[in-house]
């Protein structure tokens, strides 16, 4: 995550996806979209629908990301609230993540963006309490020249997280009823 935002500061880049919070530095930040975090869980899971407490992923197994930037956060944001699930496997590969959930290894806490939806093997739950969300943004280095071209990406990519950030609402509208 850094070192892409390094790579733009340094020049090498001209711009980046990347999530906040973003480092000090002669950067334009522009956000895309919340991706917000849901609860995965094995198919048939019993645990309650459509929310889950967080209290219930205490010492509860969890399958997690690798230690980056969005994982330490969903992390700290638990232990915050004295949540302090056991971690039993941890992966920066999505589908991985949602496999080891599938065999019934733990539960994850996931932002939507790396969930398969269509997985018949998982059920996805709501946190009852809000989790944070990692915000997405793209960022570019404020004091180089930007070509139109990459003006031109950064407007689809707004245009795309609009799209994708509806079909999201429209899935969590679905969760819930």
């Amino acid at each position: 995550e850094a070192t892409l935002v390094e790579s733009v500061e340094r020049g090498a880049t001209d711009l980046t996806f990347s999530i906040e919070p973003i480092p000090d530095g002669p950067f334009t930040v522009r956000q895309l979209m919340p991706d917000p975090y849901l609860v995965l869980v094995p198919a048939g899971s019993r645990m309650p629908r459509p929310r889950v407490s967080l209290a219930e992923l205490d010492q509860r197994p969890m399958v997690a990301y690798q230690h980056l930037r969005h994982q330490d956060l969903a992390e700290d944001f638990l232990r915050a609230r004295g949540v302090r699930p056991k971690i039993v496997f941890r992966s920066n590969d999505n589908g991985t993540v949602q496999a080891m959930v599938a065999s019934g290894l733990g539960v994850a806490l996931a932002p939507l963006l790396a969930v398969d939806e269509h997985d018949p093997r998982i059920e996805l739950r709501l946190p009852a309490e809000p989790v944070p969300p990692r915000v997405l943004v793209i960022v570019w280095h404020r004091d180089r020249y930007r070509p139109p071209s990459a003006q031109a990406f950064v407007d689809t990519a707004i245009a795309v997280a609009r799209e994708v950030e509806r079909a999201q609402q429209d899935l969590l509208r679905r969760l819930v009823s």
